[in-house]
């Protein structure tokens, strides 16, 4: 009897789920909520949230610090999730290739009649290539944060038209973009027969209970429903509204970390969400993470599917006032979702999505999470400000001078060519206005879409410094111009 006992319990033990035993330990807890903490400290963000899922339970969920309202910021806070926005966009695409109304391997000019680049090479760009980042749109060629701003999805796909060169020969590079995702979200309008933000609703945010979620084209914060978020001035956060500009099917999507994390289920799930609604065939979901090179940076489907020092999936999200971080593990073992209600750019200039997310996985592998302690923005800021108060000082006491460059004239007249007189006079403001206004925003483009505004709000007091430089620069060309054109 003892032995069919213990064979009956034996039995019971190995058909219950992995996941019963999975709850943090109140050490576990307590560090993660000191690492969380902590971030908040070192980046000074107002307010931050993050939910941890380990085989489909919430074993942690907490947020700190206030909203832009001065309400506490907690888990159920919407917020914008940026550019993990682009999985969203993925999925609906996957959905109506399911659906049978979209082929991967289609050119994007079957869907989007209008998608017409003048670069040739622009008629193979495939919808797969436009989820893998490959299609050869870069910053570049279709620059990011630049006016006029589209007003609608039709209009963000014939901006490609003016693309006369694309990057790469489609299929063949990596690269970054969000036009890839508008283009895929005007596919699904197109396609779906229903505006973008409606089709989400009905069959993406519905059935995963994703309640506080909606995805909008325009970023408003008092028109979307969600507290304002901050920039840091002097390493201070500062609450204001975000400029309104088209964020549509690559950075659109409102959630708070709560639904956050109910949409990583769906892929801890095979495509089914925690109740029960299935979104995607069985199958399709790992079908979508597989790597499918052995690139040690692979993107696919708006996921970061491998990455060095990790073995998660994950994503960043930024805007100029939110950041939003996920990862999870592709066996459901671990789901993390992080909203912070402040810029990417912090004082400490780190990335504090991902590196809560670290701290967390070192936490539950029994090690201690690193946190920095510098702020190396506020640094940088303060030094950008002293160079600039010492310059302006420099500037004055040249532009006082200007006059004397009149009697340089008057004393050279017939003695030394004209030309070099004028070049003595202009050589050094004139270069230092064509490094702020030419060549700092070429070096940036290479790497990143430039403009003023994007600048603006990621750094007010560098811009600032900047603007400042390029006004006194201006004011010693022209004071000295005029003293040299004064007979």
């Amino acid at each position: 009897m003892q032995t069919l006992k213990l064979l009956w319990i034996a039995t019971l033990a190995a058909a219950m789920p992995p996941c019963v035993a999975q709850n943090l330990t109140s050490q576990q807890e307590t560090s993660i909520t000191d690492l969380l903490s902590a971030q908040q400290n070192l980046t000074r963000s107002p307010g931050v949230a993050l939910v941890i899922r380990r085989h489909g339970r919430i074993v942690y969920s907490r947020g700190l610090g206030i909203d832009g309202n001065g309400a506490p910021f907690t888990p159920d806070t919407p917020t914008y999730l940026g550019s993990l926005s682009k999985s969203f966009t993925a999925l609906a695409v996957m959905q109506l290739v399911t659906d049978g109304c979209i082929r991967l391997d289609e050119p994007v000019q079957t869907y989007l009649p209008d998608f017409i680049l003048r670069d040739p090479r622009g008629r193979k760009i495939t919808v797969r290539h436009l989820l893998q980042q490959t299609s050869g749109l870069t910053d570049h060629n279709l620059p990011d944060w630049t006016w006029p701003w589209p007003r609608t999805f039709v209009d963000a796909t014939r901006r490609a038209q003016k693309v006369t060169e694309l990057a790469s020969e489609p299929g063949t590079h990596h690269a970054y973009h969000n036009a890839n995702y508008v283009l895929l979200a005007d596919v699904v309008e197109r396609v779906g027969g229903e505006p973008f933000a409606t089709y989400l609703k009905h069959h993406v945010f519905a059935p995963l209970g994703m309640r506080s979620a909606h995805a909008v084209s325009w970023m408003d914060e008092s028109a979307d429903g969600v507290p304002r978020g901050h920039i840091f001035v002097l390493g201070n956060p500062l609450a204001v509204s975000a400029p309104q500009f088209f964020v549509g099917g690559a950075g659109g999507v409102i959630a708070s970390a709560t639904d956050l994390s109910r949409w990583l289920e769906l892929f801890g799930h095979d495509g089914s969400s925690e109740t029960g609604n299935r979104l995607l065939p069985m199958g399709t979901i790992s079908r979508m993470l597989r790597p499918e090179s052995d690139a040690p940076y692979l993107y696919q489907y708006g996921w970061v599917v491998r990455q060095y020092g990790t073995q998660l999936i994950r994503h960043n999200g930024g805007l100029p006032t939110f950041t939003a971080h996920a990862a999870f593990a592709g066996d459901d073992s671990l789901s993390i979702a992080i909203v912070v209600n402040a810029s990417p750019a912090n004082p400490a200039w780190t990335q504090i999505g991902q590196d809560i997310a670290d701290g967390v996985v070192a936490i539950l592998e029994g090690k201690t999470p690193t946190v920095q302690t510098q702020r190396m923005g506020m640094r940088v800021e303060a030094v950008a400000l002293s160079i600039t108060m010492l310059m302006l000082v420099y500037c004055t006491w040249l532009a006082r001078r200007a006059n004397r460059w009149r009697e340089r004239r008057l004393a050279t007249r017939g003695k030394a060519p004209l030309a070099w007189l004028w070049l003595r006079a202009l050589l050094l403001p004139g270069i230092s206005l064509l490094l702020i206004l030419v060549a700092l925003p070429a070096l940036v483009g290479l790497v990143e879409s430039w403009s003023w505004l994007w600048l603006l709000c990621y750094s007010p007091v560098i811009t600032i410094c900047l603007w400042a430089l390029a006004a006194a620069s201006t004011v010693v060309i022209v004071l000295r111009s005029r003293g040299l054109l004064h007979t």
